[in-house]
Order: structure tokens, then sequence, then C-alpha cells
């Protein structure tokens, strides 16, 4: 029967085709310039909504600016005599006091100085750089409640840089390694950041990734790191037995001095799993249909298997080790669809990274639930406020809490007070009699009760803190108490007929 020839066509999807326009030389400028553009912008754009990290940048930043040493600002134990970042905090002092600038604008330094660190640094081996902002776009999708460490501010990204390069050299250019300049450069970076974040062991994961893997080339170069970087970053520390014992000593009681793991903050707990991520792996591979035997011999893919497992145990071995695989894993794959459907100097690439940007800046800058403004409607305690400024510990007080964010609110609000703090940056580092009290107040899920032995101990010129909200005082009528800011109440020993609450 024939058929007719004006439908015959309609049962047939068309494939799109982009419209002949003559490739440019110019193109694969443009588009690295709006990958960079791009990279600049999110935290520029996340920083100017008032966004300001609420934990270690802060007390990082409040330190430089004060000038002291840890034991002139925390009630530590005994055995902690070394700065944990000895390197970012020698850094920190120095802008300071070249620039002049206070915590906040350290702060934001902080931010962006890593931020882009981390987001720049895989443009070095990519051919076609709108890849990195899909990869990034991808890992946010798959895992945005751990996305924001990239904002956080912590020597730690420097660190995650260096185990960038490393993946996607071992990824893009194995040879890079035989190279004396590239080796020296990788060498120079790890040496770098065992001395900016004080965590040169982290890098035996990597190493024994690579030995699993077989890949024995890389686990010998990594191998040879770990030795320079800690005799490197020992040296820079100015203590270089010190430095190398608190490593150790650190790690140790970071994850093993609470008998149940919720008593752990957050980032040290264990996570049930990533759903999102195994599908999208699982995805992946069924798309490349990649040999097993080539899978278990790459050492980015079973460094990635090792910490979606290990993020069990404590889910910074993935968000610090994991995630940066997952992207290394990723990135490569789309490359190289990229490779096949677009030519290198074809017009639609500004397409592609034209959307790409605009699918990733409207997805990583949306202010969902206040989570970039919310720094705006922080009240943190302050001697400069009047109703402050008789509540705060006296010269010589130490100020009790059981809740380190009031440490880095006050801290950074206060660097130059004359005051110290029982809980600082970590737990572990406390007196071990406070750290007693701390443990107690955790097992109890932060109950008023547990924190009778600090009000006990208290002196004229110390103070407890309290994060409850505003009504009722805590429990504790030894004390006299002051709602000085939101959900915060700051308690002190009676001062003959003074009033006890606002």
């Amino acid at each position: 029967m024939p058929t007719d020839p004006t439908f015959s066509n309609l049962s047939r999807p068309r494939r799109f085709t982009w419209p002949a326009v003559p490739d440019s030389p110019i193109v694969p400028r443009l588009v690295l310039l709006v990958v960079l553009c791009t990279c600049c912008y999110l935290p520029l754009d996340i920083l100017g909504r008032g966004y300001l990290p609420k934990d270690d940048a802060l007390s990082h930043a409040a330190k430089a600016v004060s000038g002291k040493e840890w034991s002139e600002i925390l009630v530590l134990a005994p055995r902690v005599v070394q700065d944990s970042h000895p390197g970012w905090h020698f850094l920190l002092r120095g802008l300071h006091l070249l620039t002049g600038w206070g915590v906040r604008p350290l702060v934001m330094a902080e931010v962006l100085c890593l931020f882009l660190c981390v987001t720049l640094v895989p443009l070095l081996f990519l051919r076609r750089p709108e890849v990195w902002l899909a990869t990034l776009f991808v890992v946010y999708s798959c895992d945005p409640r751990h996305f924001y460490r990239l904002l956080l501010g912590r020597p730690l990204l420097f660190t995650m840089t260096v185990l960038l390069l490393l993946c996607f050299a071992w990824t893009y250019r194995s040879d890079l390694l035989r190279k004396r300049s590239w080796a020296m450069f990788l060498l120079v970076a790890m040496v770098l950041a065992a001395w900016l974040h004080g965590a040169w062991q982290l890098f035996l994961i990597p190493l024994c990734c690579c030995l699993a893997a077989r890949a024995f080339r890389a686990a010998g170069f990594l191998a040879l790191g770990l030795a320079v970087q800690t005799v490197g970053a020992a040296l820079l520390s100015g203590n270089p037995l010190t430095f190398v014992g608190h490593v150790f000593t650190r790690t140790l009681h970071a994850l093993g001095d609470f008998p149940l793991q919720r008593m752990l903050v957050d980032e040290l707990q264990g996570v049930e799993g990533f759903p999102l991520v195994l599908g999208l792996v699982a995805l992946v591979l069924v798309w490349q249909r990649p040999k097993p035997q080539n899978l278990l011999c790459d050492p980015v893919f079973v460094l990635l298997a090792s910490c979606y497992v290990l993020a069990a145990y404590s889910v910074r071995f993935w968000i610090d080790w994991g995630l940066p695989a997952l992207a290394c894993f990723l990135a490569p794959r789309f490359e190289e669809a990229a490779l096949r459907h677009q030519g290198d100097q074809a017009w639609s690439r500004l397409v592609t990274v034209a959307c790409l940007a605009a699918t990733l800046i409207v997805s990583v800058t949306s202010d969902v639930g206040g989570r970039w403004s919310e720094a705006e409607t922080r009240d943190a305690l302050s001697s400069s406020k009047p109703s402050h400024a008789t509540w705060l510990p006296e010269p010589g007080g130490i100020l009790y809490a059981s809740e380190a964010e009031v440490f880095f609110s006050t801290f950074a609000a206060n660097p130059h007070a004359p005051w110290r703090y029982a809980l600082g940056i970590e737990a572990t580092m406390m007196a071990p009699e406070d750290f007693e009290v701390l443990k107690t107040i955790r097992l109890n899920r932060g109950s008023v009760q547990a924190h009778r032995p600090w009000a006990a101990k208290l002196r004229p010129e110390d103070r407890l803190v309290l994060l409850r909200p505003y009504g009722t005082p805590p429990a504790l009528p030894e004390l006299e108490w002051s709602y000085l800011a939101r959900n915060t109440w700051v308690g002190r020993t009676p001062r003959g007929s003074a009033n006890g609450g606002n």
C-alpha cells in the first residue's frame, strides 16, 4: 500500500544538529574563561550574601589577630604542646600584620583562596574545562549537604587540592611522576599540605589504595612523598619531634576517647551510606562497561570505593577523600563523551559551557533555608556590647561551655580577651578533668544537671555558658543567670544582691 509522503517522516525522530557555523580557534579560550569566571563567582556571590563559616576558620583567623599561643587561649591537656596547623597560622598572622585585616576579612580570604585551590587545580589536566563544571554539578546534586565543605575555609582543603593533583596525575598523565619537574612540584605541594594542615598521616589512605590496586609506581612515589613531607613539615614547624608525635596522639585521641560514637562531633560520626552516589557510579559503570580487572587496578576507583565503605566508621573518610575521588572518577568519563560529540573549536561548546555555568551557579548560590545568609542573624557574646561586658569572664577567668560553637563565635568576637576557654577546637585537647565532665554531658545528651561539676568549681572570674532557648533560667540555682544572646545563657557565681536573668 503506498505511503502518503506528507506523513512518511513523522514517525522518524530527527536528530538534532547544530547550525553549520565555522569553527574558531578562539572557542577553547572563551570556554576556559567562562569556567574560570564561574569558579571565581561562586564564592564571591556566597560571601556577598553575608556567609561566614561557623567553626574552625573563625578560630584560625581569631588566633592570627590575637597573636597568642593556644596555651593562652585554651585550658589544654598537658600532652598538647604543639600547634596542629603551624603553617596556616603563620600565613594568616603574616597576612594580618601586612594588611591590618580583622577576623571577618581573614575568614573571607580563607574561604575564597581555598575554594579556588580545589576548583581550579583540575583544569591543569582537562582538555575540556566545561567538563569540570558538569562534574561539580553532579557531585553537588548527589551530596549537597557535604559539598559546602569546599566553602569552610579550612586548611584541609589544601590537602584535598593535593589529593586532586595526585588523582588527576594518575588518571591523565601517569608519566608525570617520571618527570623531575612535576615530581618536585608534587613533593613540594605535599610538604606544604602537611605544614598547613598538620595531618600528613592522611596520605596513608591513598598509599594503601595504590598498593591494593597494584599501582606500585604511584605507591612508591606516595611513600617517598610521605617521608619527604613528614620531614619537611616537621622542620618547618620548628619542633620536629613534637610535630610528628602530636599528629599520632591527636588522631588516636580524636576517635578513641569517647565510648559511644554519638558522643563525637557530627563530622566524625559514621553514616549509613549515600544511595545517590552508589546509583551514579553504577550508572557510569553500566554505561562504560569497563573490564573488572581494569577497574580494580585504578587507584582512584579503589580510593572511591574504600572511602565509601569507611564512611560507616567516620563520614570524614568520604567527605575529605571520597568526594575528591568521585570527582576525579567522573571527570575523565564525562570528557570522553564531550570529545566524542563536540569538536574542539566548535561554537556549540559555548552554549554547553554557558548552560553548565548557569545551572551550577543557580544551584549552588541559591540561599535555600538561609544556608548562606544565616551568619547575618548570629548573635555572638562580645565585650564591646555594654550589656555583655559584665557577664563575660574577667581577666584570668575561664569560659566553660559544652558546645564548641560557643568558643568559635566568642573567640572570633573577642580575639584579644583576657580569658581562656575550657572547650576549643577539639574536645580531646581539654584538660583531663574538664574532658571527663564533657563526656558525662554528651552521654546524657546535654543535660543541664550534667553541667553541675563545672558550676561547682566556678570561680568569681569564670563563666558557664549554656545554649538554651529564652524562658526559665537553667536549673542550676547556685549560679545567677542572664540571657545575653539568642539561645545563650551565661551563668556566674552570685554577686550579692545581683539579679539572675534579664
